[in-house]
């Protein structure tokens, strides 16, 4: 009898020890899942952050005097008021060269010939 219930704890004993050896695997499955993922989302906000981090150069660069940005905006800019202020002035000299009676498209014809 002895024998026998030596061999059923000696059975039991191998059961808790092969269910253990699976948790124990399944644990260490979930482990490296959470590290894996941990991995891809540092990842991808390490991307964020080089993106945030190139917007932030970007800002500064079109906001800061000799920045390149800045100053292909201030060029461009001038260039557009230049031409604004070219075409008023025609315009005012076309208004008072052809009177009131002068039509839109008589204003136009006149102040394209003086802008050219």
């Amino acid at each position: 009898m002895t024998e026998v219930r030596n061999r059923r704890v000696e059975k039991a004993g191998q059961m808790v020890h092969a269910s253990l050896v699976a948790l124990a695997v399944a644990v260490a499955v979930a482990l490296a899942f959470i590290v894996l993922a941990q991995g891809y989302q540092l990842q991808k906000l390490g991307g964020v952050a080089a993106d945030t981090k190139r917007n932030s150069d970007r800002l500064v660069d079109c906001t800061t005097p000799g920045g390149k940005c800045y100053e292909q905006g201030r060029s461009a800019t001038s260039g557009a008021v230049g031409t604004i202020n070219r075409i008023t002035i025609a315009a005012v000299y076309c208004s008072g060269k052809l009177g009131l009676s002068a039509t839109i498209g008589d204003l136009t014809a006149c102040v394209t010939a003086q802008t050219k």
